[in-house]
């Protein structure tokens, strides 16, 4: 529990309400341990237990000291302190190294990051957009058919143009149609319909 960038209480959420109420504040019959606990930090709404008047931490530094001299806050760092302890002597990081080096591929790099080789991830990568093309077949197949579409109009523009110089202005002029034409912004991406369907989802 924070007051003022202070810390007044770390630990079990069972022991919180008990903590304070051995500090001399007074928990009203009917009002839960988040209310009684948020009350704590407020001058105007906690109540202090009669005989407790000057005996009750009152600022937040007046908190965070009790707290640290207090037992709980030993057993917090005692807790700590047992963990780091375990750590230096267990040493999970190899004990993850290892398992993440016996996971990975036969020609996979030990220096990399990645447990399958280069070439299984650009396989997987390629499946997988397979996979995303043709889980949208609408989009798919109308993009292919309008790109094949677009080939044979395009492509009819060039026939029976003349092999001389007199043709190269109108193969200008085609290219210069081609290029906005053979890539419309109309069609939508599968990407962008999948993104929609988890948005939506």
């Amino acid at each position: 529990m924070i007051d003022q960038g202070k810390c007044a209480f770390f630990g079990p959420t069972d022991r919180a309400k008990q903590y304070f109420e051995d500090l001399g504040f007074e928990c009203p019959p009917r009002q839960t341990t988040a209310d009684f606990l948020t009350s704590i930090t407020d001058p105007s709404a906690r109540k202090v237990k009669s005989g407790y008047d000057k005996k009750t931490p009152r600022t937040a530094e007046d908190f965070e000291r009790v707290f640290r001299d207090s037992d709980d806050a030993k057993a917090n760092f005692d807790s700590i302190a047992q963990f780091e302890e375990e750590i230096k002597k267990n040493k999970p990081g190899d004990s993850f190294k290892d398992a993440i080096q016996s996971g990975k591929a036969k020609r996979a790099s030990n220096r990399s990051v990645y447990t399958i080789s280069f070439l299984q991830q650009v396989m997987a990568c390629t499946i997988r957009q397979y996979q995303v093309l043709w889980g949208d077949k609408t989009t798919f197949l109308g993009k292919n058919f309008l790109t094949i579409f677009q080939a044979l109009i395009i492509g009819s523009l060039f026939y029976n143009q003349p092999a001389t110089s007199g043709g190269v202005f109108t193969r200008g002029g085609v290219m210069l149609y081609l290029s906005p034409s053979t890539f419309p912004a109309d069609i939508v991406s599968p990407f962008y319909s999948m993104h929609s369907l988890h948005l939506v989802n």
